[in-house]
């Protein structure tokens, strides 16, 4: 029976995936390597720890939820999850990696006694709040049907879809989608801004048309905010949204034509990012602002206003 988790890393998708546990009535350990949320998970519960090995080692899963170029420090560093996590344990990695990379992750747990999953998970920090994540996991199929109550305590649509790095690889073709799919609508907005158009009023029709996608319902919902609010970050600024969106679709780009898939789509996309300015928004707003600047103009915003 899983009771206890650690989860390492509690940022603006960690957290709230934290607090849906805790509301789900398992034991929670949390890392972080800033003070402030660990506080806070404290107070609503949580054990706080020292490190990712002091979290892990009286745990039945390990969930890490950081960036990728931090995965191998807290899995296989000096103080790292695999220094002190039991022979028969799961560690779940939760984050965007490159799939190349979380089969060599799954490699190194496996030596160790230690389970493997790779979960992608798609609805970002509203999605974490409420519990209503998609989560796409590879790996070992037993240790999947293990941490399934942890999954449907974070998420509403969970699925196996493979071995190791499945889960990952599953996360790159829902980037691949969702990102070139901002392009898109960034792309659409400048036109309708610069061409004069109400954009607020514009989006409230187009999301109830063909053009409807969950996507552009998120732009709707911000262009009812007030303008400055439409371009705050929603997840954090290390690494620069922009790089760690192309480094995403350079994934799919590569693991593509590996396979003889054409994508000039996202690789054109991929392209797009590493030319925008860093910061911002992690989403189309960012984008779109970055592209009519890029051109000369404003930022699209409604001309009501």
């Amino acid at each position: 029976m899983v009771d206890r988790v650690a989860f390492i890393g509690v940022g603006k998708m960690g957290s709230p995936m934290a607090r849906c546990l805790l509301r789900a009535g398992f034991r929670v350990t949390v890392y972080d390597l800033s003070d402030e949320p660990v506080r806070e998970l404290a107070a609503a519960g949580a054990t706080p720890a020292a490190s990712p090995a002091a979290a892990a080692r009286e745990s039945d899963v390990v969930w890490l939820m950081v960036h990728a170029s931090q995965v191998g420090e807290a899995l296989s560093g000096a103080d790292g999850v695999l220094s002190a996590v039991r022979a028969g344990a799961v560690v779940v990695d939760g984050g965007n990696c490159d799939p190349d990379v979380s089969r060599r992750h799954a490699a190194e747990a496996a030596r160790r006694g230690v389970a493997f999953l790779d979960a992608g998970c798609s609805g970002g920090p509203l999605g974490a709040a409420d519990g209503s994540l998609a989560i796409m996991v590879g790996g070992d199929e037993a240790a999947y049907d293990r941490c399934i109550p942890i999954f449907q305590a974070v998420g509403g649509r969970i699925a196996h879809v493979g071995p190791s790095g499945s889960g990952h690889l599953a996360k790159v073709v829902n980037n691949m989608i969702t990102k070139m799919t901002d392009f898109v609508i960034a792309e659409a907005l400048a036109l309708a801004s610069k061409a004069g158009l109400d954009v607020a009023a514009l989006l409230d029709v187009l999301t109830t048309g063909a053009a409807r996608s969950w996507i552009l319902s998120q732009a709707a919902e911000l262009f009812h905010q007030p303008q400055d609010d439409r371009y705050r970050p929603t997840f954090s600024e290390t690494p620069p949204p922009a790089i760690e969106e192309a480094s995403q679709l350079i994934w799919a780009v590569r693991i593509a034509g590996g396979l003889g898939v054409p994508a000039p789509m996202a690789a054109l996309a991929a392209e797009l990012f590493k030319a925008s300015p860093s910061g911002g928004r992690s989403d189309v707003f960012t984008i779109a602002a970055q592209l009519v600047h890029k051109h000369g103009g404003e930022r699209i915003d409604s001309p009501t206003e």
